[in-house]
Protein backbone atom coordinates (compact mmCIF):
# COMPACT_ATOMS: atom_id res chain seq x y z
CA UNK A 1 0.00 0.00 0.00
CA UNK A 2 1.78 3.40 -0.93
CA UNK A 3 1.58 6.66 0.72
CA UNK A 4 -2.06 8.07 -0.35
CA UNK A 5 -3.92 4.80 -0.13
CA UNK A 6 -2.48 4.19 3.27
CA UNK A 7 -3.55 7.54 4.52
CA UNK A 8 -7.22 7.50 2.98
CA UNK A 9 -7.54 4.23 4.21
CA UNK A 10 -6.46 4.57 7.96
CA UNK A 11 -8.76 8.19 7.93
CA UNK A 12 -11.64 6.36 6.54
CA UNK A 13 -11.02 3.08 8.94
CA UNK A 14 -10.79 5.74 11.85
CA UNK A 15 -14.24 7.03 10.76
CA UNK A 16 -16.02 4.40 9.94
CA UNK A 17 -14.99 1.97 13.40
CA UNK A 18 -15.74 4.78 15.50
CA UNK A 19 -18.56 3.79 18.07
CA UNK A 20 -19.40 7.37 18.61
CA UNK A 21 -19.72 8.24 15.23
CA UNK A 22 -21.36 4.56 14.47
CA UNK A 23 -24.10 5.71 17.12
CA UNK A 24 -25.18 8.80 15.57
CA UNK A 25 -25.63 7.11 12.17
CA UNK A 26 -26.99 4.06 13.61
CA UNK A 27 -24.78 1.77 12.04
CA UNK A 28 -21.96 2.65 9.66
CA UNK A 29 -20.78 6.15 8.54
CA UNK A 30 -21.42 6.60 4.95
CA UNK A 31 -17.90 8.01 3.40
CA UNK A 32 -16.97 8.61 0.29
CA UNK A 33 -13.70 9.78 -1.69
CA UNK A 34 -14.37 13.07 -3.34
CA UNK A 35 -17.89 12.59 -4.51
CA UNK A 36 -20.69 11.23 -3.16
CA UNK A 37 -22.56 8.79 -4.73
CA UNK A 38 -26.13 10.52 -6.59
CA UNK A 39 -29.13 9.73 -3.36
CA UNK A 40 -26.45 9.25 -0.94
CA UNK A 41 -28.77 8.43 2.40
CA UNK A 42 -27.96 11.46 4.65
CA UNK A 43 -26.03 11.91 6.73
CA UNK A 44 -22.59 11.34 4.57
CA UNK A 45 -19.03 12.54 4.48
CA UNK A 46 -16.87 12.99 1.36
CA UNK A 47 -13.35 13.54 2.50
CA UNK A 48 -10.04 14.10 -0.34
CA UNK A 49 -6.66 14.53 0.54
CA UNK A 50 -4.03 16.80 -0.98
CA UNK A 51 -0.37 15.24 -0.85
CA UNK A 52 2.13 17.72 -1.06
CA UNK A 53 6.12 16.76 -0.52
CA UNK A 54 8.38 19.09 1.83
CA UNK A 55 11.48 20.77 0.38
CA UNK A 56 13.01 17.90 2.79
CA UNK A 57 11.69 14.80 0.48
CA UNK A 58 10.89 12.18 3.14
CA UNK A 59 8.94 14.67 5.02
CA UNK A 60 5.37 15.57 3.58
CA UNK A 61 2.68 18.01 4.35
CA UNK A 62 -0.91 17.20 3.56
CA UNK A 63 -4.27 19.12 3.97
CA UNK A 64 -7.40 16.45 4.42
CA UNK A 65 -10.88 17.77 3.97
CA UNK A 66 -14.07 16.20 5.02
CA UNK A 67 -17.84 18.05 4.06
CA UNK A 68 -20.55 16.79 6.32
CA UNK A 69 -23.67 16.82 4.23
CA UNK A 70 -26.92 16.22 6.51
CA UNK A 71 -31.34 16.99 5.76
CA UNK A 72 -33.08 17.56 8.76
CA UNK A 73 -34.93 20.90 10.20
CA UNK A 74 -31.94 21.42 12.78
CA UNK A 75 -28.44 20.97 12.28
CA UNK A 76 -28.09 19.47 15.66
CA UNK A 77 -26.97 16.32 14.01
CA UNK A 78 -24.35 17.59 11.68
CA UNK A 79 -23.12 19.51 15.19
CA UNK A 80 -22.63 16.47 16.82
CA UNK A 81 -20.89 14.44 14.01
CA UNK A 82 -18.37 17.77 13.84
CA UNK A 83 -17.45 17.14 17.52
CA UNK A 84 -16.89 13.61 16.98
CA UNK A 85 -14.31 13.95 14.13
CA UNK A 86 -12.71 16.96 15.83
CA UNK A 87 -12.39 14.40 18.45
CA UNK A 88 -11.19 11.54 16.33
CA UNK A 89 -8.56 13.59 14.37
CA UNK A 90 -7.18 17.12 15.95
CA UNK A 91 -4.02 16.86 17.49
CA UNK A 92 -3.88 13.31 16.38
CA UNK A 93 -0.83 11.18 16.48
CA UNK A 94 -0.17 7.78 14.69
CA UNK A 95 1.46 5.93 12.54
CA UNK A 96 -0.25 3.93 9.58
CA UNK A 97 0.51 0.18 8.81
CA UNK A 98 0.70 -1.76 5.54
CA UNK A 99 -2.83 -2.44 5.55
CA UNK A 100 -3.90 1.19 5.91
CA UNK A 101 -4.72 1.42 9.80
CA UNK A 102 -3.62 3.96 12.25
CA UNK A 103 -1.82 2.25 14.67
CA UNK A 104 -0.08 4.12 18.02
CA UNK A 105 3.12 5.59 17.83
CA UNK A 106 6.42 4.12 18.10
CA UNK A 107 4.34 0.78 17.43
CA UNK A 108 6.69 -2.24 15.61
CA UNK A 109 4.42 -3.40 13.22
CA UNK A 110 5.66 -2.64 9.56
CA UNK A 111 4.36 0.90 7.99
CA UNK A 112 4.03 3.41 5.36
CA UNK A 113 3.45 6.44 7.60
CA UNK A 114 5.93 7.34 10.12
CA UNK A 115 4.73 10.07 13.23
CA UNK A 116 0.99 11.33 11.28
CA UNK A 117 0.43 14.51 13.06
CA UNK A 118 -3.04 16.22 12.41
CA UNK A 119 -3.97 19.46 13.19
CA UNK A 120 -7.13 21.33 12.49
CA UNK A 121 -6.52 24.31 9.84
CA UNK A 122 -10.22 25.43 9.31
CA UNK A 123 -13.81 24.91 9.65
CA UNK A 124 -16.88 26.51 8.76
CA UNK A 125 -20.91 26.06 8.36
CA UNK A 126 -21.28 26.68 4.28
CA UNK A 127 -24.41 27.73 2.66
CA UNK A 128 -26.92 25.80 1.01
CA UNK A 129 -29.79 27.22 -1.37
CA UNK A 130 -31.94 24.00 -0.93
CA UNK A 131 -33.71 23.81 2.22
CA UNK A 132 -32.77 21.82 5.21
CA UNK A 133 -29.43 20.58 3.28
CA UNK A 134 -26.66 21.43 6.14
CA UNK A 135 -23.38 21.45 5.10
CA UNK A 136 -20.04 21.63 7.08
CA UNK A 137 -17.04 21.65 6.16
CA UNK A 138 -13.41 20.67 8.08
CA UNK A 139 -9.61 20.80 6.91
CA UNK A 140 -6.89 19.50 8.55
CA UNK A 141 -3.43 19.80 8.11
CA UNK A 142 -1.39 16.44 8.38
CA UNK A 143 2.61 15.95 8.51
CA UNK A 144 4.21 12.84 8.28
CA UNK A 145 6.77 10.80 7.34
CA UNK A 146 7.46 8.28 4.75
CA UNK A 147 8.96 5.20 6.34
CA UNK A 148 10.92 3.97 3.29
CA UNK A 149 13.08 7.05 2.86
CA UNK A 150 13.51 8.35 6.57
CA UNK A 151 15.03 4.41 6.36
CA UNK A 152 17.09 5.64 3.64
CA UNK A 153 18.58 8.31 5.69
CA UNK A 154 19.20 6.71 8.52
CA UNK A 155 21.34 4.16 6.71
Amino acid sequence: MDLREGLITANYNLIVNDSALQTIWNGIPHVYQKWAEKDAPFPYLVHFLDLNSNPSWALFESSYSLHIFDYGDTSDRIWKIRRELIRIFDQNVFQINQDGEAVPLNSTVKHVADGVRVYLMSEELMDEQEQNIWHYFILFNLRLGRTGDICQILK
